[in-house]
């Protein structure tokens, strides 16, 4: 990998330059039935053909010019200086070790011990009870109540879906505070590889601090449409205190931000993100699920004259993105078209989650055949992916990926 890579995300659909991937691993199969919900998924995936499935959408990535690396290779590097590696292990297991002092010790010292890529790997796929029992040399309560302690730190299943810890907004980076107990290490690792790799060395603005703030949000409540405008959903897992927290604080440190749009979406598992239900695809147009109208409660937040921002109630969500984008006319295309039995049966399969690699050509899973017709059918460009399995953690390519750079658009 190299040590330096642009930082820039203007906008949505300009040609994709450089994306950070994470390719599942042995923690999908540390999905159990009885921690599905725990986890966030909806049934234990079949890895094998995960893998192949998050292969093939990589390889499509890297056929349209585009440079992918990977969550495990910037561990990887970093943990590479013994002194960086116990800074980064002391603050990560410090908050996340399920258990006693002794077992936090064991495991710190086990980590510490571990070729590089080995405790990168660690750190996502989870030490188990059964991992751990070598290093011990004494017994602790956990050995005699094993069914709650399966874990002493546990699995990170949702890792894959690079989206949401972190996320490029201008030429810096939001790092985010998680809404679910299981992903919270996911910001700490992302937090670590901003700290110490050189590819955020120069200077990388912080827009959002997980360190310090309590308020939830998650990148897939944030979509950079462009013309320095940002929409934001307040959802499932994002909060409204932390939209306003991001707001101020691209204003505050002079981000080209002039408007962070906050969008009220229903408290609920289908929308748990915006972008599950809501993408743009084209300089004009963006796809949406049908039961998510334009009249949406919608309030822009701009820069005012005195320390606090403004407020504006928008009429409605399509009438904001054509004041965002400055445009009169947008084309919302409707997934699933006007049948709504295969609207809610592809969005439920992250029809709308589309990923734009350059204006008008996106990814996204073959198995939403209705919805990629009619998105074909509007002159949009649609790379049809598997995802058969990728999907059981509801997500689509979007959810998959963190864009580092894309080209700016005019």
């Amino acid at each position: 990998m190299k040590n330096h890579y642009p930082i820039s995300i203007t906008n949505e659909i300009g040609k994709l330059k450089t994306v950070i991937l994470h390719r599942p691993d042995e923690e999908i199969n540390r999905i159990i039935p009885q921690n599905l919900s725990f986890s966030l998924f909806d049934d234990t995936p079949y890895l094998n053909d995960m893998q192949k499935e998050h292969d093939a959408f990589a390889d499509l990535l890297r056929q349209k010019g585009v440079a992918v690396l990977y969550l495990v290779d910037f561990l990887t590097e970093i943990f590479k200086n013994p002194a960086t590696k116990k800074e980064i292990l002391t603050y990560i297991l410090g908050r996340d070790i399920l258990d006693c002092s002794y077992i936090k010790s064991c495991i710190f010292d086990y980590l510490m011990n571990l070729e590089s890529v080995t405790t990168a790997r660690c750190l996502i796929q989870g030490l188990s009870a059964t991992d751990i029992a070598p290093l011990k040399t004494r017994p602790v309560i956990s050995d005699y109540m094993p069914e709650k302690n399966m874990f002493y730190l546990l699995p990170l299943p949702n890792t894959y879906f690079m989206r949401d810890a972190a996320a490029v907004i201008d030429n810096g980076l939001s790092i985010h505070t998680m809404k679910n107990s299981v992903r919270m290490r996911e910001s700490r690792i992302a937090r670590a590889i901003y700290e110490y790799h050189p590819v955020f060395a120069d200077n990388v603005p912080l827009w959002y601090d997980n360190n310090s703030e309590n308020s939830c949000i998650e990148g897939g409540d944030i979509l950079v449409v462009g013309n320095s405008s940002v929409v934001v959903g307040c959802s499932q897992r994002t909060d409204t205190a932390a939209v306003q927290i991001l707001a101020e604080n691209l204003f505050a440190q002079n981000a080209d931000i002039d408007a962070v749009y906050a969008v009220e979406l229903p408290k609920m598992r289908a929308f748990m993100h915006l972008d599950t239900v809501f993408t743009m695809v084209d300089y004009d147009q963006f796809i949406i699920y049908p039961l998510l109208n334009e009249h949406r409660n919608v309030v822009k937040i701009t820069r005012s004259a005195n320390a606090y921002p403004h407020f504006q109630r928008m009429d409605n969500l399509k009438a904001a993105l054509c004041d965002a984008l400055k445009v009169k006319h947008l084309n919302f295309i409707q997934s699933g078209g006007n049948d709504p039995v295969a609207a809610a049966r592809e969005q439920w399969n992250d029809s709308t989650n589309t990923f734009v690699i350059a204006p008008g050509e996106v990814v996204a899973y073959s198995r939403n055949e209705i919805s990629n017709e009619i998105l074909t059918k509007n002159n949009i460009k649609v790379y049809a992916i598997k995802g058969s399995e990728l999907v059981r953690g509801r997500g689509g390519p979007r959810c998959m990926t963190m864009p580092l750079c894309r080209e700016k658009i005019h």
